[in-house]
């Protein structure tokens, strides 16, 4: 029987990280590292751009320069290969949060670039609500409440003091396991051929 899975965009498909780091260093005349984003939440992170310009920076980043990020942003990997790979073990639903119709255009049009293989796409907010067998993520946050049967946190400098067993208990998920990218999970799956 087919398992449903839900695949997130960034972080987990597309580096999106590297690049806010970049841009964030270039044009507010800073020097940190992509391992110094210890938050999720941007405008924790990246304080001088609200100091500097008096704006949001997830308005900077996702408004002023999303199409620099959603479209020119390269993948993690071989990420055609990974998904299609990651699809002899179920459906693939593209699972992501886009905050505006331009982010999405430019997040489907980058799926397209890189041919990445997917089933379906849900752009959702609040992805908790989803009832999938695996829900693959970078952000913590979004298994909080989570109804899918399992999740995979995929690492990045913002989770990595994540305690799987704590984070499991705020859920409803039978399982947590954490990986370093989505392709290393993928192998995971082909070796072990494990399934819950």
């Amino acid at each position: 029987m087919s398992v449903e899975i839900g695949v997130d965009v960034d972080e987990v498909l597309r580096s999106t990280l590297p690049e806010m780091v970049k841009m964030y260093n270039e044009n507010f005349g800073q020097n940190i590292g992509i391992d110094d984003v210890k938050e999720f939440d941007v405008s924790v992170s990246f304080p001088e751009i609200e100091k500097q310009r008096g704006i949001p920076a997830a308005k900077w980043f996702f408004e002023d320069h999303g199409t620099e990020l959603f479209y020119y942003s390269p993948p993690i990997g071989d990420v055609a290969d990974i998904t299609r790979r990651l699809s002899q073990f179920g459906r693939i639903t593209i699972v992501t949060y886009q905050n505006s119709l331009q982010n999405k255009l430019d997040t489907l049009n980058w799926l397209k670039k890189y041919d990445v293989f997917y089933d379906d796409i849900c752009f959702i907010k609040h992805k908790r609500i989803l009832k999938l067998d695996y829900m693959i993520d970078d952000n913590h946050k979004n298994f909080y409440g989570s109804h899918s049967n399992g999740g995979v946190l995929i690492d990045a400098p913002y989770n990595r003091g994540v305690d799987l067993n704590e984070l499991k208990s705020h859920t409803h998920c039978d399982f947590m396991y954490r990986f370093h990218s989505l392709d290393d999970f993928v192998k995971d799956w082909e070796e072990e051929r494990w399934t819950k």
